[in-house]
């Protein structure tokens, strides 16, 4: 397994133990002086290893807004928090990354996403998880310019990113028939678990999820991605949890 990957689809994706302590260095080389951060409760800690960076980078911290829902609300909320930041930068899962692409596209700012489980794949797919609302539909949003995936700063369970992995490979070598650099991605992702799942290494796994979430977002989304996103918009579902308890049958 390579130590660090990069690749660019047009979204850089870059794949570093220890990369998120340099972030603050390459969000400066981008022009960044204004960060606002948003993050999930539980990832506290990646927080502050990432805050430290901006600021040895003498990148001014806004503020951290913490994730409780995927609403127009959160999205108004974090605006009125960040809006004279000329970049919004999202530390989590799903949540994270799907309510930054709205409030960066509400604000026209620059998204960069520090991707972890659960929906370590989010930040690469075409479009986020619909908000929930009246109002939803119309808010803009943008994708990230830049993805980061560290290994070393991540507090994740194993067992919950390999279910991940093997969901979004799978999905990646079955539709990836019209894209043939889809499908060589997500064979080597499927590789590379086997070799995380023999070995218990981390970093395997985190690879193997750089390779499985590339490939997703190369494609167009499954229906069992559509199913998942429509429980939530309807219920409240978590889309994550949703989708991985359909797909079984989706293959089936």
């Amino acid at each position: 397994m390579p130590t660090r990957a990069i690749i660019d689809m047009p979204i850089k994706v870059v794949l570093e133990s220890g990369v998120l302590e340099r972030l603050g260095v390459e969000l400066a080389s981008m022009g960044t002086r204004k960060v606002g951060v948003v993050t999930d409760r539980p990832l506290m800690q990646m927080c502050s290893a990432f805050i430290e960076s901006l600021r040895r980078a003498t990148t001014e911290v806004k503020g951290v807004f913490l994730c409780e829902a995927l609403e127009p609300p959160s999205v108004e909320s974090a605006a009125e928090l960040f809006g004279d930041c000329d970049a919004i930068v999202s530390i989590g899962g799903w949540l994270a990354s799907s309510l930054s692409m709205y409030l960066a596209g509400e604000l026209g700012v620059t998204h960069v996403a520090v991707a972890t489980p659960p929906g370590i794949g989010y930040p690469l797919e075409r479009a986020p998880v619909p908000l929930r609302g009246a109002h939803a539909t119309k808010m803009q949003f943008r994708r990230p310019a830049l993805v980061v995936l560290d290994p070393a700063a991540a507090n994740f369970s194993a067992e919950q990113l390999a279910a991940e992995v093997a969901m979004l490979s799978a999905k990646g070598c079955i539709l990836g028939v019209s894209n043939s650099l889809a499908s060589i991605l997500a064979r080597d992702a499927m590789a590379e678990l086997k070799a995380s799942l023999e070995k218990g290494g981390a970093e395997e796994l985190y690879f193997a999820a750089f390779l499985a979430s590339v490939s997703n977002g190369l494609l167009r989304g499954a229906a069992t991605s559509a199913l998942a996103r429509a429980m939530h918009a309807l219920y409240g579902a978590d889309p994550f949890l949703a989708e991985l308890a359909v797909f079984p049958c989706w293959l089936a």
